[in-house]
């Protein structure tokens, strides 16, 4: 029978499986992953996890608005490729239990790239590190950067999954044996490795000369975790920076009404934003150890103008 006339059974199959019906050794398979032949993912089944957008924040939103409903797992899960979902949980609870609305997405300005809402991960991810150690050792610890949409291409804005770990102390908190047993609460071994058919076709049409396949899912430099430590750092600086103009703000309002009702208010009464950033920009001492972060206008009366809009309206 032609490798052709093969029958494919199955949209994707435990690794085992695939040897078996491919009649070679499961380490052929990890192997040609490891060289990026083919792709190797593990399934994921509400995995608390974040995803990292390469994009500004209104083409990350975009982006999301035109992914796919998945009703095969929890509401609001969206398909993030035919394989790979994710569930954006933005409904919480504030410390007064009553349900809010966050943001889908966070921006991070200095990398010009965002991070969605906590959210829970289903289906196949693509592992993309760490296969050598399945190889040489049988497991393999995961950190949490090791996974990537599954079947993805180059349009695709969802460039990482980030999965989160539960963490009882800080990372300086913790003993060196503490954050071992941490590092190494999570990790997967050959029994948790999926193919796709998609992959597995491409197998048999290679007519058994698996090492002269192309290097077919080009690698991409993700996120690693110092990186991601980083962008977050810059992330709570920047919310840190608008904090500190908000409370300059109300201060300027709540200290000097007359002048405020006289310079910051339109015609029709409603608050020039731009004007109330001239004011509170021009009085240093309003902010901590009298040093303004934020300098620009433009910027200060943009942040002015976002926390008075609605939550599912802000940026």
């Amino acid at each position: 029978m032609a490798n052709n006339d093969i029958k494919i059974p199955f949209k994707y199959c435990r690794i085992d499986r695939a040897a078996r019906f491919l009649n070679c050794d499961v380490s052929d398979l990890i192997n040609l992953g490891l060289e990026y032949k083919i792709s190797l993912c593990a399934m994921m089944d509400g995995v608390k996890s974040e995803i990292y957008i390469d994009a500004n924040l209104e083409d990350a939103l975009k982006w999301r608005e035109n992914l796919a409903q998945s009703y095969a797992y929890l509401a609001y899960t969206q398909g993030i490729t035919e394989y790979s979902f994710f569930s954006f949980d933005i409904l919480s609870c504030d410390e007064n239990d009553n349900l809010i609305k966050l943001p889908y997405f966070y921006y991070n300005e200095d990398s010009n790239c965002c991070f969605s809402c906590i959210g829970k991960a289903f289906g196949l991810w693509r592992l993309t590190r760490g296969l050598d150690k399945l190889l040489n050792y049988g497991v393999n610890y995961i950190s949490g950067y090791e996974f990537a949409p599954c079947m993805s291409d180059k349009l695709n804005l969802a460039k990482q999954l980030i999965i989160h770990k539960k963490y009882d102390k800080t990372e300086d908190e913790m003993t060196d044996e503490e954050y071992r047993n941490i590092h190494r609460s999570m990790s997967i071994t050959a029994n948790d490795l999926w193919i796709t058919a998609y992959d597995v076709r491409r197998l048999l049409n290679s007519q058994g000369d698996y090492y002269l396949l192309d290097n077919f899912y080009e690698t991409e430099i993700l996120l690693t975790d110092t990186k991601t430590k980083k962008i977050h750092h810059s992330a709570e600086r920047h919310a840190t920076n608008r904090e500190h103009v908000l409370m300059a703000a109300m201060r300027y309002r709540e200290e000097n009404i007359k002048s405020f009702d006289n310079n910051c208010r339109k015609s029709d009464g409603s608050i020039n934003f731009s004007a109330w950033a001239r004011e509170i920009l021009q009085r240093p001492f309003l902010f901590l150890d009298n040093e303004i972060k934020i300098k620009t206008e433009d910027k200060v009366a943009a942040i002015l103008s976002n926390a008075y809009k609605v939550p599912s309206e802000r940026n």
